[in-house]
């Protein structure tokens, strides 16, 4: 069965000046949907089992390349993607709190909880 999986969110971006130093995606609902045939589509459950796949971004100053190495290396170390996107999300609040630009990330790390 092919269906679609359709995820909402927003982007946190960190800045230093006028640069940008890092970028995340946060995930927020997801809804599923199959195609009736006819050029519409309906709700659906995923299957059991779905892949996860993470929503890596890349990184200024950075490639594909880094992130399918940095991918390769997490599986081979049994590390779980979704809390290694856990572990970024907090080095970006901190990097903020460094700099002083932690009154968007707070706001937006309060809608998530």
């Amino acid at each position: 069965m092919q269906y679609r999986k359709i995820t909402a969110g927003f982007v946190i971006q960190v800045y230093e000046g006028t640069k940008c130093v890092s970028q995340e995606f946060v995930a927020g609902e997801v809804e599923y949907e199959v195609d009736t045939g006819n050029g519409s589509s309906i709700p659906c459950d995923p299957l059991e089992g779905e892949e996860y796949r993470p929503f890596e971004m890349v990184q200024p100053g950075e490639t594909e390349e880094d992130y399918e190495a940095l991918e390769e290396w997490t599986v081979r170390q049994g590390i779980d993607n979704e809390k290694l996107d856990g572990l970024v999300h907090d080095i970006a609040l901190h990097e903020a709190a460094a700099t002083n630009n932690t009154n968007s990330l707070h706001c937006e790390t309060q809608r998530r909880h």
